[in-house]
């Protein structure tokens, strides 16, 4: 996750492709996630866990929070992704990402004082 999170940082969408399983790659949006990479200040990346399975497992799990600031926001970026190995070079893939429980993709909106909640 911490090659991947370089790549947004740089732009780098060629390796953001490469770096997905093979059958995620057709449906890759480019545009958009070179839109998303380059209008964003990247702040930071923080791994939570991982995981790794074993044996005949190739699948493994990493939680992190990657921070950044769109739009004068400060916002986090907290998820999950699962990742497949490829068996013949090991090499990591990202498989799928979800947003685990319990946290928030973006912040949430703040309540003053006297508005209701």
């Amino acid at each position: 996750m911490r090659s991947r999170y370089t790549a947004y940082v740089k732009a780098d969408m060629g390796y953001l492709r490469d770096t997905l399983i093979p059958e995620g790659r057709e449906s890759f949006d480019e545009e958009s996630c070179l839109q998303w990479a380059t209008q964003s200040q990247w702040l930071g990346l923080s791994i939570s866990s991982t995981t790794e399975g074993g044996g005949e497992d190739e699948k493994g799990t990493v939680t992190f929070t990657a921070r950044y600031v769109r739009d004068g926001e400060e916002r986090d970026l907290a998820q999950g992704a699962a990742l497949r190995r490829d068996p013949g070079s090991r090499v990591w893939h990202f498989e799928s990402g979800r947003k685990p429980k319990n946290k928030t993709l973006e912040p949430a909106s703040t309540v003053g004082r006297n508005e209701p909640c």
